[in-house]
């Protein structure tokens, strides 16, 4: 409606890289050279050619006349043809003061328009009905003798073979006769002249129908007869199929051959022959006559149409919220032409309804038609235009000059990444955390209601996992715009997957869009991604009472075991129970046993990213003395296991409380030495003392519980080391040295278990070597 408007075109790719786009625009689509020209460079989105930043688009459109018709177009700046962005996307718009909606009034805007027996002519300028003619080919062998021979005997048009051979291997003439009009040939399926394939009753096989096949014996009076019936301007093909016979020609099939042009007196009673004509044109015969009876020939013709009307479609009109009226334009070249023009209503799901026809349009004329009271925009938000011409005379077409359809045009949105987009990363780890947000702009003039949108990924499988759709705020005319973001788990995504984001979706329910808007290409864009997957074993530790033991080891009766799960992915928490699993198989029995999760007992602690290590506290009692045997299975969340094997471990339980005689290790030392001894029972005596001494007696060291160390029950080693000084820190010197032990548990001494190590006992005392 007003002469100087912004171009915006919408990249294919609205997540395109950076590129430069090339703008023409011209007064027709020959662009040579174009009136104006522009070069945008930016990433994919939406592509603005705006007469305010642009003095000299500014001047062409502000100085438009009203009707202006103005063509443009707009490509990638690429010299590679192969790239499908090298191709020019072109459209059209009229400058009518006041006015809004869709309409052809250059004859070069008509070109994208259907055309059905009618041609544009872009040269000249004019509609046309279709006059293409189509090429007719035909071949006989002459005393044709084998299988080949008599199905290489055809016909074809335009290639297509029509009649191939004949009705068994008897003496044949064949006749078709073809529509000078559709250039169909005649079925001998529904006129009946005695030929031998008027029906498929067997006795001609399976031939096609595009031809009458005669018997030279018996049936040449019907060859008569049909040529007598076929009128005039229609084309006769007749070739003779192995010999022609014409011996048996009585003399009034002679002359009706001779009446369409064909004078066959010279030909041999069994030389192969080929004649063709438009009956009533004596000026159009075309005959191939062979020179002998086994000779092969062929004929070759053209065949023009002769059509007298067609129909033009155009392209779909709107989408619109309301139609308003119907404007056209129509110029006969004579009085007798026939214009009828038609109103075609398309609805959401894409059916077409004829909802008006206007009969016999005055030639010359401009007519408006009121839209508003013939079609409900909420039934049919598109339609299309279709004009019949009919003219049985001169068969030249009336010419549309112009329609127009005036309507309330739609809004429109698209995403326009080149405003902002972010995209996570296009490689990361199972579990990571996918991220992808865009700018939606609406690139027109009229308000949006609430905007939905819809995300989902495509995985490596081709399966759709649907996203939770988020509806925004209503957006604003032009340039209002909103960020739209996306975030989700790659959890179970791995190898190569597919982002999308749709804006204003298509609700397969209903078949319609969340709310009407003028296109949709626009509206849908993706980002492809990849995953690693996470095929690493996690790692699994477990200790009773903090401590690692050995296979066959004592435990206390009533230990804490911590069994740890540590996992190198940072992004799959080890967050459920059901990864670790603990079994016990107590003294005696055969088979493990499942222990189930009890707060009191056996406690899942779940994993805290990102450090992702999840424990189980198991605080058994073992009420019974004896070997016992435990198994650990783990896996991670992506189901690796924490080894190839179960985790199985056996231990002892005694649960009388002792210990056994305390060795220091190395003995002899040079440097320190730790103490090594194995407790039982359920608790670790309070009072642990050493006392080292020379050997007449004197203490030089007292080592007390607070200095070992955590103890436990069970096998220990000090982490406590005597390094060979007195009370005082001062140096001792080489020698022999005695230590005695004192413990206690609940104030009573506790007793000593025996082993093989007692020998180096001397009455509780045992010895030690310092050798510096």
């Amino acid at each position: 409606p007003e002469p100087a408007t912004s171009l915006k075109a919408s990249t294919g790719d609205p997540f395109a890289p950076i590129e430069t786009y090339v703008f023409e625009i011209d007064t027709n689509d020959n662009f040579n050279p174009p009136l104006h020209t522009t070069s945008i460079t930016q990433g994919g989105g939406v592509l603005v050619w705006d007469p305010a930043d642009d003095p000299s688009l500014s001047s062409l459109l502000s100085n438009s006349n009203d009707s202006t018709v103005y063509f443009w177009r707009v490509r990638k700046d690429s010299n590679d043809i192969s790239d499908s962005n090298h191709i020019w996307r072109e459209t059209s718009f009229q400058y009518i003061a006041g006015k809004r909606g869709w309409g052809q009034a250059h004859f070069h805007q008509f070109k994208n328009n259907q055309y059905n027996l009618l041609e544009y002519d872009k040269p000249n300028r004019k509609f046309e009905f279709v006059t293409t003619p189509k090429q007719l080919w035909c071949k006989t062998i002459g005393a044709a003798w084998g299988d080949y021979e008599w199905k290489s005997t055809k016909y074809k048009i335009d290639g297509s073979s029509q009649v191939s051979g004949g009705c068994g291997t008897s003496s044949q003439v064949i006749v078709a006769v073809i529509d000078p009009t559709t250039l169909v040939p005649w079925s001998s399926e529904l006129f009946n002249y005695g030929q031998i394939n008027f029906v498929n009753d067997g006795s001609c096989g399976s031939w096609p129908h595009d031809g009458f096949i005669f018997w030279t014996s018996s049936q040449l009076a019907g060859v008569e007869a049909l040529l007598l019936d076929v009128p005039d301007n229609h084309y006769v093909l007749a070739y003779s199929f192995k010999y022609g016979n014409t011996d048996l020609w009585g003399t009034s099939l002679i002359n009706t051959f001779a009446s369409i042009g064909w004078d066959i007196s010279s030909v041999g009673d069994k030389i192969p022959f080929i004649f063709f004509a438009k009956k009533g044109d004596l000026s159009s015969v075309v005959q191939s006559i062979g020179t002998s009876e086994t000779e092969t020939i062929t004929l070759t013709a053209e065949m023009k149409t002769n059509w007298d009307f067609g129909y033009m479609t155009s392209t779909h009109v709107g989408p619109t919220a309301n139609w308003n009226s119907l404007h056209w334009k129509v110029k006969a070249l004579e009085p007798t032409d026939s214009v009828i023009l038609e109103v075609i209503g398309t609805n959401s799901n894409g059916n077409e309804t004829v909802i008006t026809s206007l009969q016999n349009l005055t030639p010359d004329s401009a007519n408006i038609f009121n839209l508003n009271s013939k079609i409900d925009a909420n039934t049919y938000p598109q339609l299309k235009l279709r004009v019949y011409k009919e003219d049985d005379s001169l068969r030249t077409a009336a010419q549309l000059s112009s329609w127009h359809v005036l309507l309330d045009e739609v809004p429109e949105a698209a995403i326009n990444a080149s405003k902002f987009l972010s995209f996570y990363k296009d490689t990361l780890q199972e579990g990571d955390v996918m991220n992808l947000s865009t700018v939606i702009e609406n690139i027109s003039e009229f308000d949006m209601d609430s905007l939905l949108v819809s995300f989902w990924v495509i995985d490596q499988a081709r399966n759709i996992h649907y996203i939770p759709e988020i509806r925004y705020k209503p957006l604003l005319q032009s340039p209002d715009t909103i960020l739209t973001a996306e975030t989700f788990s790659t959890k179970d995504f791995v190898g190569l997957n597919s982002i999308w984001v749709e804006i204003n979706p298509l609700d397969t329910t209903l078949g319609t869009f969340d709310q009407l808007e003028k296109y949709h290409f626009n509206n849908l864009a993706n980002k492809s991604f990849y995953v690693i997957g996470d095929d690493a074993n996690p790692m699994l530790d477990v200790t009773f009472d903090g401590a690692h033991i050995l296979d066959g080891d004592i435990v206390s009766a009533e230990p804490q075991i911590t069994i740890e799960l540590r996992d190198e992915n940072r992004f799959l928490a080890l967050d459920t129970n059901s990864l670790l699993q603990v079994y016990i198989k107590n003294p005696g029995a055969t088979n493990f046993s499942l222990i189930p999760y009890d707060n009191n007992l056996l406690t899942f602690i779940p994993a805290n990213l990102p450090k992702n290590k999840a424990s189980i506290r198991y605080n058994p009692i073992f009420a019974k003395d004896g070997i016992y045997e435990m198994k650990v299975q783990a896996t991670d969340i992506s189901n690796n296991e924490s080894g190839d094997n179960d985790y199985i471990i056996s231990f002892e339980i005694i649960r009388k409380p002792s210990i056994t005689s305390v060795m220091n290790w190395p003995n002899p030392f040079s440097t320190s030495t730790k103490f090594v001894f194995t407790l039982t029972g359920t608790d670790v005596p309070q009072d642990f003392r050493i006392r080292i001494m020379t050997i007449s007696g004197r203490v030089v060291r007292e080592i007390f519980a607070h200095e070992l160390g955590p103890l436990h029950i069970g096998r220990n080693i000090t982490e406590f080391a005597w390094d060979g000084t007195d009370k005082y820190g001062d140096r001792l010197a080489n020698g022999i040295y005695l230590y005695k032990v004192d413990i206690r548990l609940d104030g009573n001494n506790m007793e000593t278990r025996e082993t093989n190590a007692d020998q180096y006992f001397h009455k509780g005392y045992g010895k030690m070597y310092l050798m510096r």
